[in-house]
């Protein structure tokens, strides 16, 4: 199923919802018309939520509104929830208020702890998402788990859980007034472990695991609260509680992991490193670092950045044991420090690890945190079996002592290469997988724009680390020019949605061409072929950018470049489908430099012979019905250039045809919803010459409302506003051939508006194109009896952004441009 068949199964299934049980089949089956995997989809939903039952039903007159802001909450002790009499309040967070409560319903009497948290359930979805996650959380049985006990809402929707009471204390708090020693210490801590690893077991994250949040009892036992708390509230509110006003998802500054911070997934890792910070509290009374009252950017780059110090290292405190009563102090540093790792990927592998190695250190053995070596692991083993080892010693030292120095520097030596090995496969891995995995699974979505930029970000920190020393291996050199010219596309492609960084486009795709020019000659065949094919993606791309920078020789350049190099490629490999595509590509992008000449239109059917050829072998293949629509648009364009009007109108027809059948496969597709307004816009001109306004205006107002979705969509598109405005003042020149006036100057104002924010952002040729026509639109849309001041002020404002194109050796080819403006000016008494 697609992105849109998974929004419309989750539609009908919340319309089911309203239906009675006895009514529902007969409605899925007239909203599914016949689909079946949509109908067992809608089905599945229905089946998965009576099975929930009904432990968090909303009151039946709450009206379905986003999460409330009235987030305080208005009852107190006296007061009943659900089956519970709050006695007293015991505590107040972030997260809400904790009541000791009783429940004496039908002779039943229990203490619990009941939590009325700070989110207000009012949305059937809200609502509907909490008691999915109440009940994973109520599954959780654990010794050293507090156990949820039931849940519900207030009259305004306030959600409220009881939990299991527990008369106990911090274990931070516990550990001192009970005078615990170092090994009682972190006994208690591998109970700890042991519930988070069985909770992480179950997929629940705690995402909080802090002092206040591990009591024990006065008995000695270890008890985890709020296990899947923090998730239950963010799933609650669809993860996103900016927007609704709701309480944050809560974040303990001192004890969240760095990733927390900066606002990434969570997920088990996260809890290790808060472990670790426990323990590092447990053992040395101090936390390992403190951000009270620190401003944000600061605290952020001290949990981020700053490594703590040694544990042994710190100074007497109260109430934590010596440091000089430690055994191997070096070695519970090491396990401390590992948990507290900033990357992930090199804490302990889970909760079960990291008490294992706390095990080993309780032991006298040798700890995974500490890299191994021969001696070490020898001391360890000696100190624990000491009179059976004396007589190994001497033969030890008998045997190595005059080999001891180099067997340590070779051993050093290994280990240095073995980790820097397996560190630079790690940041391999990782880069290709923000670049190719991570990037290309939120690209499609709407408002993804931000979520791009900070993996593009991102992704060029670890490909600078990377790209440092390439070395002869090509398979790494091959894979970093993808990666670049990956990103320069996202950064500044005027072809995709994009950052709107041109500059760092171009240094980028650059980049990816050095990175691979010594491979264009290497003897094995792959190789070399692509290598060639590198440097033809990064020029194509290249083309694009310089073009809408005006710089026309640096285009031209590239895009021979890039057919050069496909041309060499499809040589090499003549039966290859891929190849086949570039080469086309490059063709494509060689007609694009030479734009509005005899020679693009040779290029335009060489790109086409190709795509065409390709479409016939996958005929509803998106990517390939998308190409020959492409030549398409561009043909016409040439055919109108050249007067050939009937010949553009086929092209257009055919693009309009071929693109209409790509967005019916997926409505939910961004890049052809642009695509369809692009071929409605040239359709919508052919009938505005035709003097058809009527059906021009109707075709362009379908053309508008395409892209104003796509700007509501992702706001930060850099590309898309400009788009809005090109259909605007389209709108306005239609209206001003069919004879309305007023309806002119009011497109003709908003594309002035649009154009004008567009512009303030970049002046790229299409930018520069467009606040010129929509200023001469607005001119032109004026009276130039009663309004000849402001009629020439907008002229003199189009031919400011016309100068413009013309220092970049660009040629303003639209007809209001190149002949309305120059009349408009020669009006008003000057102008070029």
């Amino acid at each position: 199923m697609t992105p849109a068949d998974w929004a419309e199964a989750y539609r009908l299934f919340s319309e089911a919802l309203e239906h009675p049980v006895a009514s529902r089949p007969a409605f899925i089956d007239a909203s599914t018309d016949g689909r079946a995997e949509l109908r067992r989809e809608v089905q599945g939903l229905l089946e998965a939520h009576d099975a929930s039952g009904h432990f968090l039903e909303i009151p039946r007159d709450a009206e379905p509104v986003a999460v409330r802001r009235d987030l305080s909450p208005a009852i107190g002790p006296g007061a009943h929830v659900g089956a519970w009499w709050l006695v007293s309040l015991v505590g107040e967070g972030g997260m809400g208020q904790v009541f000791r409560a009783e429940r004496t319903d039908g002779g039943f009497a229990q203490q619990a702890a009941v939590k009325v948290t700070r989110v207000s359930l009012l949305h059937r979805d809200h609502a509907r998402r909490f008691r999915s996650e109440r009940a994973i959380l109520a599954g959780l049985q654990h010794p050293h788990i507090v156990s949820l006990l039931d849940g519900g809402t207030l009259p305004n929707g306030q959600a409220w859980l009881a939990m299991e009471f527990v008369d106990g204390l911090p274990i931070t708090r516990y550990v001192v007034e009970t005078g615990q020693a170092l090994p009682a210490r972190l006994g208690l801590f591998r109970d700890v472990c042991a519930a988070v690893h069985y909770a992480h077991q179950h997929g629940i994250v705690h995402r909080d695991l802090k002092p206040q949040n591990v009591l024990v009892t006065r008995d000695g036992v270890v008890k985890v609260v709020d296990f899947g708390l923090a998730k239950l509230l963010e799933t609650t509110l669809g993860g996103d509680t900016t927007a609704t006003g709701a309480a944050p998802v809560p974040l303990t500054p001192n004890a969240a992991s760095p990733e927390q911070w900066r606002g990434l997934t969570v997920t088990t890792a996260a809890d290790i490193y808060s472990l670790g910070v426990l323990l590092y509290e447990l053992v040395t009374g101090r936390k390992p670092y403190d951000t009270t009252g620190t401003p944000l950017d600061e605290a952020l780059a001290i949990v981020t950045e700053r490594v703590p110090r040694r544990p042994s290292a710190i100074g007497p405190a109260d109430g934590p044991p010596r440091r000089r009563s430690w055994p191997h102090p070096r070695d519970l540093d090491a396990i401390v420090l590992k948990a507290l790792e900033k990357d992930p990927a090199r804490r302990y592998e889970s909760a079960a690890a990291f008490s294992a190695d706390v095990a080993r250190y309780l032991d006298g053995r040798p700890v995974v945190a500490r890299e191994p070596s021969f001696w070490y692991v020898a001391s360890r083993t000696m100190r624990r079996h000491a009179v059976t080892s004396a007589a190994a010693v001497v033969a030890i030292v008998a045997v190595f002592g005059g080999l001891g120095m180099s067997l340590w520097q070779t051993q050093v030596a290994d280990r240095e290469r073995r980790r820097a090995e397996a560190r630079f496969t790690e940041v391999r891995q990782l880069a290709n997988a923000l670049v190719f995995k991570v990037h290309d699974a939120v690209a499609p979505l709407s408002g993804s724009t931000p979520v791009r930029q900070a993996i593009v970000t991102e992704a060029l920190g670890y490909l600078e680390r990377l790209s440092e020393e390439p070395g002869d291996d090509p398979t790494l050199r091959l894979e970093l020019a993808a990666a670049y010219a990956r990103i320069g596309r996202v950064q500044g492609d005027p072809q995709q949605p994009n950052l709107g960084d041109r500059d760092g486009a171009i240094a980028s795709l650059r980049r990816s061409i050095a990175l691979v020019q010594p491979l264009d000659t290497h003897a094995d065949t792959r190789i070399r072929a692509s290598a060639l094919a590198a440097i033809a993606t990064a020029d194509i791309a290249l083309q694009s950018i310089l073009s809408a920078l005006g710089r026309k020789e640096e285009a031209l350049a590239s895009a021979r470049r890039s057919v050069s190099a496909m041309e060499h490629v499809a040589a090499l490999l003549p039966e290859d489908d891929d190849v086949r595509r570039r080469l086309g590509s490059a063709y494509f992008s060689l007609a694009l430099a030479l734009q509005n000449s005899p020679q693009a239109i040779e290029q335009w059917h060489k790109a086409g012979t190709v795509f065409e050829a390709l479409l016939a072998k996958g005929p509803d293949a998106p990517d390939r019905l998308r190409n020959v629509a492409l030549v398409a648009k561009y043909l016409a364009a040439e055919f109108e250039y050249a007067g050939h009007l009937e010949e553009a109108g086929v092209q257009t027809a055919r693009a309009l045809e071929l693109d209409q059948r790509r967005l019916a496969l997926n409505e939910g597709d961004r890049q052809a919803q642009f695509d369809v307004s692009v071929d409605l816009v040239s359709v919508a001109a052919n009938h505005t010459r035709a003097g058809r306004t009527v059906e021009a205006a109707r075709l362009l107002e379908r053309a508008l409302v395409l892209r104003q979705a796509m700007v509501a969509a992702d706001p930060r598109d850099a590309l898309a506003p400009g788009r809005v405005g090109s259909v605007e003042w389209r709108l306005a020149e239609n209206a001003l051939r069919g004879g309305h006036t007023a309806d002119a100057r009011r497109w003709a104002e908003r594309a002035v508006r649009t154009m004008t924010a567009v512009k303030a952002r970049g002046n790229d040729l299409p930018t520069l194109r467009d606040h010129a026509a929509a200023y001469t639109m607005l001119a032109l849309a004026r009276s130039p009896s009663s309004e000849s001041a402001a009629r020439c002020d907008a002229a003199r404002q189009a031919l400011a952004s016309v100068e413009q194109m013309r220092a970049l050796a660009a040629d303003p080819v639209w007809k209001p441009v190149k002949e309305d403006l120059p009349r408009l000016l020669a009006a008003c008494g000057g102008g070029r």
